[in-house]
């Protein structure tokens, strides 16, 4: 009887020493999304037609602070059109695997007079927004992204395996619920060559548009194409031409 119970609690104690070696090492399967620096140009089209050139670029401002930053562009008979260049910047923080946007600001380049500028205070759980000089304050329920910081978030589904998420988003001035999946897989034509992407569609409330994201998983962060899809409007896409990473 003893040399059973012996034999019994030796067993018990190899389980649980086994128990805690796959929890210890679980973690570890899904690896550590890291933060790389680049410079991507873009070209933008609506249908078919090349109307302007953009630049989507990621870098580390100090501070433990990154930012994205979008620039744009018209060319050809849209240059002749308007002289805008429609610019953006969202500022963030990692903390404990949490993505915390601290600024976002969206302008015509070379502006001051600022279209819309947003401070997020996570302390407080607040964000200041001021859009179009109209001032209000909204309360944060969880982290927040916005249409630079889905694609880190969805660098972080493909690292996960992840499949759908529901997130707050930022969308022109408010905080919506807006829902990411994975669609499917495709092989696509971007930056001179045939590449596989994993497509994620993405739809918010109150907005009847929904965006396409193509990803190849072994560069996630950068996006190889972006549409934009609504009803009775011609698609608008954003196609990768090239990049430099740093």
């Amino acid at each position: 009887m003893k040399t059973e119970k012996r034999h019994n609690l030796s067993s018990l104690k190899c389980f649980i020493g086994l128990f805690l070696f796959i929890f210890n090492i679980t973690p570890g399967v899904a690896e550590e999304l890291k933060l790389r620096s680049f410079d991507a140009n873009f070209s933008l089209h609506i249908a078919k037609l090349h109307v302007a050139n953009s630049r989507l670029s990621l870098s580390q401002t100090g501070g433990g602070l990154w930012r994205w930053q979008t620039s744009t562009k018209p060319r050809g008979v849209y240059g002749l059109l308007s002289n805008k260049k429609p610019y953006s910047e969202t500022t963030f923080s990692l903390v404990s695997g949490h993505h915390l946007i601290q600024n976002i600001l969206i302008s015509d380049e070379g502006d001051k007079n600022l279209y819309e500028k947003t401070d997020f205070d996570w302390q407080k759980k607040q964000a200041q927004i001021v859009r179009e000089k109209v001032i209000h304050t909204t309360t944060l329920d969880g982290d927040v992204y916005d249409y630079h910081s889905i694609n880190w978030l969805i660098a972080n589904m493909i690292k996960t395996g992840k499949t759908e998420l529901e997130v707050d988003f930022y969308l022109k001035g408010v905080i919506v619920k807006s829902v990411v999946k994975k669609i499917h897989n495709q092989n696509i034509d971007a930056s001179g060559q045939t590449l596989s992407a994993w497509v994620y569609e993405q739809t918010t409330i109150s907005s009847r548009s929904k965006f396409r994201y193509y990803f190849n998983p072994k560069t996630p962060l950068l996006p190889l194409k972006i549409e934009k899809l609504k009803p009775g409007k011609k698609t608008a896409t954003l196609l990768l031409k090239s990049v430099i990473w740093h």
